[in-house]
Formats: structure tokens, sequence, C-alpha cells
């Protein structure tokens, strides 16, 4: 291909607002023969020459500033395809120093193609804007691997996609969310995908503190979930209900990774990925699993005995059962919140057991002259974690943190040493587990 036919391509796919074909120009394979002979001329000719060239050829647009945008952009491709894997004049020339001259050209023409996406007209251009963004990050982690040393390249092009995500919502009013016309769909679609890529390479760097940051810019958009690519809603889904879970909005994660797990495919091999976490989630809010739908996963042995024990009030077996496995919940981080929600779980289970054996018939009927003693309680606690040391100051304790936190209600009565009412609330309907905000948290 010469450089005349590729210039025509180009303005071509500019004047068609043709993304796809733009798309796969701009990142095309550059092994190809067309594109190893447009490489040969491009690196024959001076780059005054091309800039001449390029704006020789005419309009791409009426505008003017639209013009100069589109011949920006095609100046960076080729200035891309000239030095890509060329030895420069003089400085370092090593295979590192290779890769990091091409992810920088080719930062600067994702760069040119997030400038002409600030464009209101634009819109069309949101599939190139998905796949330029997808393949830097790809290319930031090669220079990283390559490299051998943190994830200072990979950390960069981050930024780079949070500012293209920035760019993308800032437009958005809530008169145009609520209108879902398409182009606020198609540059919903662009939003929603890139900050996907952003979830997957700060979980895979270990920063998932950084999740706030993509959240923020699109807390006003999940009545446009349902109008985006079903795969797209799917992943944001997954990642917020991870997101909301590690902060211990558990509710509001098992809503967030349910709609996930409906919606993706049975095929899928995401669909496991899914459920572990939506397990995780639901059997902290008191909605256990099945055995058959466990099975079906392979995850009976990993969540099954969980269960199990929660029932029994078995808190030493519980222990037991999470370092037996503390390698696997640790890789899927869940470990700590399983650890810490966990706890209060047995807790219920525990006191729930001494109420039915003290006074079933009081319990039952929720009687006001139910009283449940405290050394009862701290009987059952030393059989629950196999440790004599519990005591009524140990019971009394736990008390007062189940019914700050919602799960128990009653009152401790010092004179009698009791709780006089007590009422063990199911975690489903436990009001301080339920509420969450509408704004990130």
């Amino acid at each position: 291909m010469t450089t005349q036919a590729a210039l025509s391509w180009l303005a071509n796919s500019f004047r068609r607002e043709d993304a796809v074909a733009l798309s796969q120009t701009l990142l095309s394979d550059l092994s190809l023969s067309d594109v190893q002979q447009l490489r040969r001329e491009l690196q024959s000719t001076s780059f005054e020459t091309i800039t001449s060239n390029v704006e020789r050829e005419g309009l791409y647009s009426d505008d003017p500033r639209t013009n100069e945008l589109e011949a920006s952009i095609v100046r960076d491709y080729f200035r891309y395809l000239r030095e890509h894997d060329t030895p420069p004049d003089r400085g370092d020339d090593t295979p590192l120093a290779r890769l990091k001259r091409d992810f920088k050209n080719f930062d600067g023409l994702t760069q040119r193609l997030a400038d002409f996406y600030k464009i209101p007209s634009s819109d069309w251009l949101s599939f190139a804007v998905k796949q330029q963004c997808a393949h830097l990050l790809k290319r930031a982690g090669e220079v990283d691997r390559v490299a051998g040393s943190g994830i200072t390249t990979i950390s960069e092009a981050a930024a780079r996609l949070l500012k293209v995500l920035l760019l993308t919502t800032q437009s958005f009013t809530q008169v145009r969310i609520n209108e879902a016309s398409p182009s606020v769909v198609l540059r919903a679609s662009t939003a929603f995908s890139n900050a996907n890529q952003l979830f997957r390479t700060y979980y895979r760097v270990n920063s998932m503190h950084l999740f706030t940051s993509v959240v923020q810019p699109l807390w006003a958009l999940p009545s446009l979930l349902d109008k985006i690519p079903k795969a797209e809603a799917v992943e944001y889904r997954y990642w917020m209900g991870r997101y909301k879970l590690s902060n211990g909005n558990i509710h509001h994660a098992r809503e967030l990774l349910l709609l996930s797990f409906k919606n993706c495919h049975n095929r899928s091999k995401n669909k496991r990925v899914i459920f572990i976490y939506l397990a995780c989630a639901s059997i902290l809010c008191g909605y256990n699993p099945s055995p058959a739908l466990l099975s079906a996963f392979n995850l009976r042995d990993q969540f099954g005995p969980i269960i199990l024990h929660l029932r029994r009030g078995d808190a030493a077996a519980l222990r037991q059962h999470l370092d037996l496995w503390m390698e696997w919940f640790a890789m899927k981080n869940i470990l700590f919140i399983l650890r810490e929600k966990l706890d209060p779980l047995v807790w219920c289970t525990v006191f729930k057991k001494v109420a039915l054996i003290t006074d079933k018939e009081g319990y039952q009927t929720k009687s006001p002259e139910l009283k449940v003693p405290l050394a009862s309680i701290a009987v059952a606690l030393q059989m629950s974690y196999r440790d004599a040391s519990y005591d009524m100051d140990d019971a009394e304790t736990i008390a007062a943190c189940l019914m700050d936190q919602g799960y128990l209600r009653g009152g401790l009565v010092h004179s009698t040493n009791s709780i006089n009412r007590l009422r063990v609330m199911a975690p489903t309907t436990n009001s301080s587990l339920t509420q969450f905000n509408t704004t990130p948290d």
C-alpha cells in the first residue's frame, strides 16, 4: 500500500464516519505485506513531506476544527508506523527502549483520537476509541513485562484511559440520560467499556482501591446499562458487585452480582467466576445457595461447610474450614470479608438456639416475659468456640455488639444478668445492611 492509497483510505473512513474501518487501519497488524510496504515508503520520506502530503490530501470535513483533528490523527498514525522498530539516530536501542518508543507513539495516537472524541458530533467514533484504549493497555502491559520491574507503564496507560472516561461522561446531563438517544447510548457504551478495562487493570495490579476513581464519573448512568451491549453491562455489574462487596455493602453487592449472573450466558466460563462472589454475598445476606447449585459450579467443598457450620452455630469448625481453604479464599479476595462478617452470623445462631432452649414458646410468640440468661449464652459460646475462657462479660459484649449492628433486639438487664425480650433478626431484614447510598461509596 502506498502513502497516497493509505491517505485516501483514511480520508474515506472519516467521510463515511466508518469507525470499524478506521479502527482496523489504526490497529492493523504491522507484519502484513501492505503495511510493511507503507512503512518502507514512510521511512524513506521526511516527516515534513509526510505532513504536507496529509494537508494536501484535502478536507476530511467541512469544519476546519474537525478537519485539523482528523489530519492530526493521520499524521500521528504515520509517525507511529514510520518509527516502529526503527533504530534511533542516537541513544538506547535495546528491545525495551524500542517498546517504550513504540508505546509513546501509540499513546500519542490515542490522545489525538481522544481529542477528536471531544467534538459532540463524533459519537460515531465510539467503537474506534474503545478498541484503541484496549490496545493501549495491552501494549503498556507488554512494556512492563519486558521491563520486569513495577507497573509504571500500565499505570500511565490507566491514567490516560481514566481521562478518556472522564471526557466521555462529562457531556452527559440528566436530560440527555433520560432521553437515551442513540448518540448518548454510544457514548455510554464507550464509558462502560473503558470502565471495565480500568477495573480489569486495577485488579491485575492489585489496586482495587482505585475503583472509586472509576465509579464516580459513572454514578448517574446505571439507567443506561440496559441500553448498552449485554456483555459490557454484565461485566460492569460484576466489577461493581465486587467493589461493593469489598466495601462491606453486602446487600447492594448481591443485587448487582445477581443481575450480572442472570444476564450472563449459561455457556460462558465467566458464569462460575460471577457465582463465586454471588455465593459469598448471598451467604452473608442470609440467602444460602442450594447444594445442587453449588455442585453445578464445583463450589460445594468451598461454601457447603460454611452454610452447615453457620446453621449449627459451630464457630470453631467454621474457622477451621476457612483456615483449610485460606489460600483459595485469599486468591479470590473474599477471605477478609468472610472472616469479618461470618462471626456475627454465628453469634446470631448461638443466641437463637439458647433462646429456643430456654423458652421455645416464649421466643416463638415474642413474649415480653422472655428472659435469656447470659450465663447460658456464655456456656453456648464456650461450646461453639471450643474455648472455656468465654464468660458472661464476653456474652454481654457480644450481645451489645449484635444489638448495635441490628442483628439482635432486646434489653440487657444487669440486675438479673439476662437479656429480656431477645429477638434475633434475620440478615435478610437487617436494616443496617440493606441501606446503601445511591452515590459512590
